[in-house]
């Protein structure tokens, strides 16, 4: 996951706009963060092994929106259509 989602245009695009990610090889822990922004919306989602995180949203359709795009990627637990 921490491979799929360090410098993965793909990644970055569906999430929003700019991200960073980390990896602690030593715990085997990793985690991303994106500010992300969708219509006037703005909101920051954090990935990690454990769970994702989505805050600062307003708008349920926003949340519905990231929801949708991760039940879609294999990576974070959802299956590909």
């Amino acid at each position: 996951m921490a491979s799929f989602l360090k410098g993965n245009e793909a990644a970055e695009t569906a999430a929003g706009v700019g991200g960073s990610s980390s990896r602690d090889e030593s715990e085997d822990t990793w985690s991303a963060k994106f500010s992300c922004s969708l219509g006037e919306d703005t909101f920051t989602v954090t990935i990690t092994r454990e769970y994702m995180l989505i805050n600062g949203f307003e708008e349920d359709a926003t949340l519905a929106a990231v929801e949708a795009w991760a039940d879609t990627v294999p990576a974070v637990g959802g299956t590909a259509e």
